[in-house]
């Protein structure tokens, strides 16, 4: 209701029996007014917001008591959603009112800054502060006001069932709460458990509802004469008065639309136009004649448009949205389109400032019944005006989408450094973007009359493959600038189920091509859903780079978008088995993985204590809740379940090791359980285990017991324990049975036992070698045990069932470390298992085959499970990153040679010439690549790993160092034979490097001590024992008469031939990481662990310059004209200027050319970000990857070796 507030329209409700019995009784706490549509339920709640302020007032104590209200509205995104109605009750409950509160909402702002009340964690965060807000002792008496529910479009369950939980006996008897909505059978539903609640049924309310429409009436009467000049004409009044009266039927809307109409009628034609066949009794009756009345508009055909495409929107549009989806050609400005809305659809729509929406939800309701829809939309049909949308969107986004549509020009800038412009070229487009999809989803695939189905719009060559085809990633790259990225992979899953339909299958020769790009597309977006989040113009760089090889969507824009790499990296040929990569908090390793029971979601609870839950299809983070702070969750003490009435946390704290909670994410409600020791003393636990029903916590105890505890803290914790007796040692792993009647458990006592939890009896002991904190796994079905033996690379099954002397029932091989995570299948035929060797292999649990290895984490594997339909498998690993992976192929997910190592890269070199690449790696070989990308040859012969390698001046020879304090010479020329063993070194060779002339080497050890060989005979001919620390860095001079070390020690030393130390170079810049020497001899530069770059005259010993980058330095040379040197981070120009305070630290300069950021997550172009990889793309240390003026190579974590080479005319930033 709008239009102002009559006092005497709902003073009734103060003097009712249910009103006073919620009023004065303590254990009422919920009033509940229903009503049907246009009944006045809005302004009833406005009232009683009115007269609790009297009250408040008149009582004296207005310091004593606190209203809180909020009024959603379903045509407004900003107040249609569950989130939106608690923050604007908190809003004005703690800033307006009771305001020493809101240091629950400053708790968590000062935690998580804005972010707190945007996106999926905000109703979590929200309703746990007013949770905590409305149990706080000294709240006041608190009224709080919630018009509308029905008109609440989202999460209405979620928020009712707050209601509920806050209103109850166990709430506080300070808060009281009033609620209206619809006669709605789902909200009666959710509001079941509400059992002391009022119900207020204006249906059953009609003669005070009667009353109080008559004062309305004459309200509206008294408003009417006055605005048409007739106040003083009784008979007029009466006349309207009585009409009013007599067809309203207790109505306030229909009231309202009526006289909305008479205000644009006249006094002398007023009189004429009450008749019921114009202005007819009740709201449906009201709306029939005004669709009738369109049909004698001369813009007849465009209200009915405007009508039809009002009806199908999800949301309220703009006038400049609905330009762009009804065809407006004929009109000339938005004055005369706000004209046209106006006169056809005035009893319907409303504008508010330039959003159209429809004055209330009944109009809408009318609309879409069958007899309107025959009349407003095309041919009858509501599939016709989808299509017809669909088709104007295209139109509209082909005409305004483009490349860097905001002028943004740099492509890593951030989307929280985008603004948006006054001038957006996005205002008009921004429903058809969002929303073309959902809109031809609803286009009907049978065929019409005419036997032409869809028009082809989804056919190959059709309307939507073109647009595609045309303007794919412009379409991402604006969903991106809205924020929008969020369910879109979800929306083209639901779109490819079209072209698998059975009225689809007729036209399937028809859609080959579309229905490829669109898998495509569908997989592009979930692979690369982090980057399009947070930087939209990677679309156009990491996003295609780094697709396959056979992406449809890589080979569209690949070309025609990077122009300015030259060589792309080496990838994969098709997309592989993992569909999705979740990155979580920086610094926090996955620890524990569920799937729900319907394969929908995801939980992960990650070492910090964060727990988010994931929108499977779409991938989206539906929620977020830290359950402890920082360090405040044990190794292997936390478990995440979906149970039955939805996810439950549990995790052992670390501020006592006695002290457990429970928390349920779904209501926000935890539980903090002290264990209570009895006799044998214990130091605490060491593995938590939740049963299935969520209701109860088994854990695993240092001294060897095992205790299951009910969680409910209102039982006595001495009535709430069973206690199970029977390791010698430590219990450190269990798992249940999924009926909950079964728990194994594996101890260091060297055996695993199995329990029944109803008698706390052990029914069964296997002695077997394990492991600290061997995994252990009930297979679905009870019977079978999964578990990782002392071997740690072996995972075996226990059939539990059978005789002692066969009941290893299977062996499983394929890890080369200790397995870490294990998961069954639902029908137990296939077993997941993740291991430190960062891989997680599924095995057919019955011939014992390795069906699958998953490649892609680049640390070790901590969880793994599978979803309940078998499909899918989610593992967590310590890079902080969630994976989802298709657990069906039959194939296995290996990566060949020529991609890379099988361990991570520790070391890399350029050849002089540029045109190769040498790694080497843990996994103790050395690889040759072509500037290409091409494998050209391994090297095998270190027993450990490759820490160093050097090419000689002519490529033709390496020198690698290992940990094995050894140092080998190569032919790379020719066979790739070792033809020296250089030892001497007494521990890891950290740093090599050959002379100029190639017949001798230096190398830098662990063992501090610098050695200088001969090439030919592999002897060493001198030691330099000048550094009191490791030495990490080595090379000659150009003339080869100088030998440059620098050390942990925090020096430079320089030597000659015969071991005599010349200069030593020092001035504060930390542990050197990288030295080198201009192509002249006349200067020395050297790099620092810290990031400081200094450069001195060799000869005066003068420091010349220094500079700092903010992170290590590696990979230092100098240009040829000795002008710039050339780090890691890119080129840094010396402009050395002999009146400068040489000491004095530089850290303003501009730097040239590509480089690594400090995360090294970025190429750099100029200092700025242009190319964001991928974790598997990225080096774990600075050492690991070089730079040229030309070309990046990166050695990899995950063990690949990225190549890139760059254009030297065509920049990322032009």
């Amino acid at each position: 209701m709008k239009g102002g507030l009559l006092a005497d329209s709902y003073s009734w409700i103060c003097e009712h029996a249910d009103f006073k019995r919620w009023r004065n009784d303590e254990d009422s706490r919920l009033l509940w007014i229903k009503g049907d549509p246009g009944k006045g339920k809005t302004m009833l709640l406005c009232g009683i917001v009115n007269e609790l302020e009297k009250m408040r007032k008149s009582s004296s104590m207005d310091d004593n008591e606190n209203i809180s209200f909020f009024f959603c509205r379903a045509t407004e995104e900003h107040i249609n959603n569950a989130t939106a109605v608690l923050r604007g009750l908190v809003w004005l409950l703690v800033a307006k009112q009771q305001t020493e509160l809101i240091s629950y909402v400053r708790e968590e702002y000062d935690r998580a800054g804005r972010e707190l009340f945007k996106g999926v964690n905000t109703w979590f965060t929200l309703s746990s502060i007013f949770t905590k807000i409305l149990k706080d002792r000294s709240l006041k008496r608190t009224y709080l006001i919630i018009d509308a529910l029905d008109e609440c479009t989202t999460d209405l369950s979620q928020l009712l069932e707050f209601i509920v939980l806050n209103s109850s006996q166990d709430s506080s008897s300070r808060v009281k709460w009033v609620i209206s909505s619809r006669n709605w059978p789902t909200i009666e539903k959710d509001l079941s458990d509400a059992t002391d609640k009022v119900r207020l049924c204006l249906e059953l309310n009609q003669e005070s509802i009667s009353e109080a429409v008559e004062i309305y009436i004459r309200s509206k009467v008294d408003e009417l004469a006055k605005r048409n000049g007739y106040q003083n004409d009784k008979d007029t009044k009466e006349c309207i008065r009585s009409y009013l009266s007599s067809n309203a039927n207790g109505t306030f809307l229909w009231v309202s639309l009526v006289c909305k109409k008479l205000y644009k009628i006249s006094r002398r034609n007023v009189r004429k136009h009450l008749t019921l066949e114009e202005f007819p009794p009740g709201l449906d009756e009201f709306y029939s004649r005004m669709i009738q009345n369109l049909t004698d508009l001369e813009d007849s055909e465009l209200c009915k448009n405007v009508l039809a495409v009002l009806c199908i929107v999800h949301r309220p549009i703009t006038l400049k949205e609905l330009e762009t989806l009804v065809d407006v050609s004929g009109v000339s400005d938005d004055d005369e389109l706000r004209e046209i809305i106006e006169s056809c659809g005035g009893s319907f729509l409303t504008l508010q400032g330039n959003i159209i929406s429809f004055v209330h939800q009944s109009a809408k309701d009318y609309l879409m019944k069958e007899e309107s829809i025959k009349i407003i939309f095309p041919e009858g049909r509501i599939e016709n005006q989808q299509e017809t949308l669909v088709l104007q969107s295209i139109t509209a986004m082909s005409n305004v989408l483009q490349r860097d549509i905001y002028n943004l020009q740099e492509l890593g800038r951030s989307i929280e450094d985008i603004e948006r412009i006054s001038s957006d070229p996005l205002e008009a487009i921004r429903y058809a973007c969002s929303y073309w999809v959902d809109h031809l989803c609803e286009v009907k695939c049978d065929d019409d009359n005419d036997g032409n189905g869809e028009s082809d719009i989804l056919s190959d060559g059709g309307e939507v493959h073109q647009f595609l085809t045309e303007h794919f990633l412009h379409w991402l790259e604006a969903l991106s600038l809205m924020k929008s990225i969020a369910g879109v992979a979800a929306k083209l899953t639901r779109l490819l189920k079209k072209f698998t339909s059975e009225s689809a299958i007729s036209r399937s020769e028809m859609q080959i091509e579309i229905k490829n790009l669109v898998s495509d597309a569908r997989r592009f977006i979930m692979s690369n859903r982090h980057i399009l989040e947070h930087n939209p113009l990677q679309l156009y760089s990491s996003a295609l780079v780094f697709s396959p090889i056979n992406s449809a969507i890589r080979a569209l824009f690949l070309e025609q978008e990077i122009d300015w790499i030259t060589t792309t990296p080496a990838v994969e040929a098709n997309w592989g088995a993992c569909i999705q990569t979740h990155y979580g908090d920086a610094s926090a390793a996955v620890e524990s993985i569920a799937f729900s029971r319907d394969s929908a979601y995801i939980a992960s609870g990650d070492s910090e204590g964060n727990v988010k839950i994931w929108d499977v299809e779409s991938g989206t983070c539906v929620k977020e809740l830290t359950i402890a702070s920082g360090g405040a969750l044990w190794d292997g003490k936390r478990q995440v379940i979906f149970v039955s009435s939805g996810l439950r946390i549990a995790f052992n704290c670390n501020s006592s090791k006695t002290n457990f909670e429970i928390w349920d994410a779904i209501t926000s409600a935890y539980y903090t359980l002290q264990l209570v020791l009895q006799g044998e003393a214990s130091e605490g636990i060491e593995a938590i285990c939740l049963l299935k029903d969520g209701k109860r916590v088994a854990l695993g105890l240092e001294n060897g017991l095992i205790e299951i505890w009910d969680c409910n803290p209102k039982i006595p914790a001495s009535n709430r324990t069973r206690r199970l007796k029977g390791h010698t040692e430590s219990v450190d792993s269990m798992s249940l049975s999924n009926d909950g009647l079964q728990l194994a458990s594996a101890s260091q006592d060297n055996t695993i036992k199995v329990w029944n939890t109803a008698t706390g009896n052990c029914t069964k002991t296997l002695d077997v070698e394990l492991y600290w904190r061997s995994p252990i796994a009930f297979s679905n079905n009870g019977k079978r045990i999964a578990f990782a033996s002392a071997d740690s690379s072996c995972l075996k099954v226990w059939d539990t069932t059978s005789d002692p002397s066969a009941h290893i029932y299977q062996t499983l091989h394929g890890h080369s470390d200790k397995i870490t995570s294990i998961s069954f299948s639902k029908d137990d035929k296939r077993i997941a298992s993740g291991s430190f060797d960062n891989i997680v292999k599924i095995s057919d649990t019955t011939s014992g085959i390795l069906l699958q290895t998953l490649l892609g984490h680049t640390d070790p594997i901590q969880a793994v499970a599978f979803s309940d339909d078998g499909a899918l498998v989610a593992s967590g690993s310590n890079d902080n990153t969630i994976r989802i992976w298709e657990s069906d192929s039959p194939a296995l997910d290996e990566i060949s040679d020529d991609h890379m190592h099988t361990s991570s890269v520790t070391a890399i070199a350029f050849s002089k010439d540029g045109e190769q690449i040498a790694s080497g790696s843990s996994d103790m070989t050395i690889k040759i690549w072509s500037i290409s990308g091409a494998f050209i040859q391994a090297l095998h012969g270190h027993s450990s790993t490759v820490r160093s390698i050097a090419f000689s001046q002519d490529g033709g020879r390496i020198v690698s160092g290992s940990a094995d304090n050894a140092a080998k010479i190569w032919d790379i020329s020719g066979t790739g034979s070792c033809i020296q063993t250089l030892e001497g070194h007494t521990s890891s060779v950290q740093s090599v490097a050959f002379s100029n002339d190639g017949e001798r080497i230096v190398t830098g050890s662990y063992d501090k001590t610098v050695k200088i060989w001969n090439v030919s005979c592999g002897t060493c001919i001198q030691t330099l024992s000048v550094h009191t620390d490791a030495v990490s860095c080595v090379a000659f001079s150009n003339d080869d008469e100088l030998v440059v070390s620098g050390s942990d020690d925090n020096t430079i030393k320089i030597c000659d031939m015969s071991g005599t130390c010349l200069q030593t170079f020092s001035g504060d810049t930390g542990v050197i990481r990288s030295v080198a020497i201009s192509n002249d001899d006349k200067l020395i530069a050297a790099g620092s662990f810290g990031g400081v770059i200094k450069v001195w005259d060799l000869e005066s010993g003068k420091c010349l310059k220094t500079c700092e980058i903010n992170r290590q330095v590696g990979g230092l040379t100098f240009g040829v004209t000795n002008s710039h040197v050339l780090c890691n981070a890119g080129i840094i120009p010396l402009d050395i200027n002999p009146d400068e305070d040489a000491d004095a630290t530089i850290t303003d300069f501009h730097l040239r050319g590509y480089g690594l950021s400090k995360d090294r997550d970025w190429i750099t172009w100029n200092g700025k970000d242009v190319l964001w990889l991928p974790v598997e793309y990225r080096s774990e240390y600075d050492d690991e990857y070089i730079v040229s003026e030309d070309a990046i190579a990166i050695g990899c974590q995950s063990g690949r070796v990225l190549i890139l080479t760059f254009s030297s005319s065509i920049f990322p930033l032009q």
